[in-house]
């Protein structure tokens, strides 16, 4: 949950808001996607698109499931599934902007066929 959580804040989601979300402590030393060459934060401009809609609700979901037992509760869903759907988002996110910016491969990089 936690890694979910950082994942989907790391390329500036957080709650609902139409702008990406702030830095922990501070700008010099806080990390977020617009950090890397390439890296843009996620189009929350439309707050009612579908999938802006659920990593805002995922995020939500994983911070309180980090403090307490969310089952049988009336938090948002963060069963296997839309955890996966939600990392599939993140991930296409990721080669969309910085790996792509680098003509590179998540895919590839992660299973060791790219060259380094």
């Amino acid at each position: 949950m936690a890694a979910m959580r950082w994942l989907i804040y790391f390329i500036g989601v957080q709650g609902r808001s139409k702008k990406p979300c702030p830095f922990f402590l501070d700008r010099d030393t806080d990390m977020r996607i617009d950090r890397l060459d390439g890296g843009e934060t996620y189009d929350l401009s439309d707050p009612k698109r579908p999938d802006a809609v659920m990593l805002e609700e995922i995020w939500r979901g994983c911070s309180q499931a980090t403090s307490h037992p969310t089952e049988g509760t009336n938090h948002p869903n963060v069963e296997p599934p839309r955890l996966a759907a939600a990392l599939t988002l993140v991930m296409g996110h990721l080669q969309k902007t910085v790996y792509a910016h680098k003509g590179r491969s998540l895919l590839d990089d992660t299973l060791g066929r790219s060259p380094l």
